[in-house]
């Protein structure tokens, strides 16, 4: 509040010293001696005045609107504010200038002055009482475009968000349900043991998951031990059919990824290269920074078709949905057969995602 009046009254100070000093210049251009100073208190404190108007202008311009279509009630009301400050700021400003230069103080010479100066000055105080009306609405319109800008960020955000948790909540029940699966099966042959090893692993990934309910983005370090932990699930499943490889540098551990981002994968590469073989298939995860990209890459050396392209995509699409809602085209996926056998995915994604979202 009270920068706000600071500000008020510095706006008109410059005002009146501008003014003050083009008198003193066209004085002295014809002859006339002035005392600079003081004809620059004498208009400060004139335009002080309007200073000490303006709040109430401000009040008045807010509550009753210079609007097209209401200017017939409200243009007749501000035009008689607009008169009655406009005499009242030419009178008081002339009283200054009395005290000031100890002329007489005697209603005839004070009428003397103020009438012509009301004559001559009042289609100057109508202007700036215009002004004050003008920078008034500007200030207002400002102001609702920032508010209107921020609440519509802010509804883009809540609603990515909002977006982002139905994606990641569409994650979590294809290995929730295959490991009870894989449970179940252990039960029924009996292998009681593996079965019991399989839930306790199971409730430590739960418990991660419960964690990071309500986050959006996780360290790279955070998602790998999610996944090496869903993987030690899948590896009681398979034994040695599933071998795993982890592979990611230091540099990359602290770097910030959507949450649940490599499970999708690794989990696609379970479902059609792991479960389809009789022989060990090696799944290697590894991640490097590159080019200011943190790359990931998920592969195995398992058995690949060409037909099977379609459905080893199909796997990981709201994964993939994720990515391009987060970073757009920043990220880019690219996936296929490697040339030695098997078949590969690769993410980049770039420092951070381009909307706002939460970190776990």
């Amino acid at each position: 509040m009270i920068t706000r009046i600071l500000q008020v009254f510095g706006i008109y100070t410059f005002a009146a010293v501008l003014f003050a000093v083009s008198v003193h210049v066209r004085m002295l251009q014809r002859g006339e001696e002035w005392n600079l100073w003081l004809l620059i208190l004498d208009r400060t404190l004139g335009w002080w005045i309007w200073a000490l108007f303006t709040p109430a202008i401000v009040y008045l311009a807010r509550r009753v609107r210079l609007a097209r279509h209401n200017w017939w009630k409200s243009f007749p009301l501000h035009l008689l504010v607009a008169t009655v400050m406009g005499i009242l700021q030419i009178s008081l400003a002339i009283f200054i200038s009395i005290l000031l230069y100890s002329e007489p103080i005697t209603w005839e010479y004070f009428w003397s002055q103020t009438l012509p100066s009301i004559y001559f000055q009042f289609p100057w105080a109508l202007l700036i009482y215009a002004l004050i009306v003008t920078v008034a609405y500007y200030l207002d319109n400002l102001k609702r475009l920032r508010d209107e800008e921020l609440t519509r960020e802010k509804l883009v955000a809540e609603s990515a968000r909002a977006h982002l948790a139905a994606l990641k909540q569409q994650l979590r029940p294809h290995f929730l349900f295959n490991s009870l699966n894989s449970v179940i099966v252990l039960m029924q042959k009996g292998e009681v043991e593996t079965a019991t090893e399989m839930l306790e692993r199971l409730s430590e990934l739960l418990r991660e998951v419960l964690t990071h309910e309500a986050a959006t983005m996780v360290s790279l370090g955070e998602e790998v031990e999610f996944v090496r932990k869903y993987l030690s699930i899948e590896k009681i499943r398979f034994a040695e059919r599933l071998e795993v490889e982890i592979d990611f540098g230091p540099e990359t551990l602290s770097w910030q990824v959507p949450a649940f981002i490599l499970q999708p994968f690794a989990e696609n590469t379970i479902k059609h290269a792991v479960a389809k073989s009789e022989t060990p298939v090696r799944l290697r995860l590894h991640g490097e920074v590159k080019n200011q990209q943190l790359i990931l890459t998920v592969a195995d050396d398992g058995r690949f078709l060409a037909e099977e392209v379609g459905s080893r995509k199909g796997g990981s699409e709201t994964a993939i949905a994720r990515l391009n809602y987060l970073y757009g085209e920043d990220a880019t996926i690219s996936s296929g057969p490697n040339a030695a056998g098997g078949y590969h995915t690769a993410i980049a994604i770039p420092v951070s995602p381009r909307i706002a979202v939460m970190k776990g």
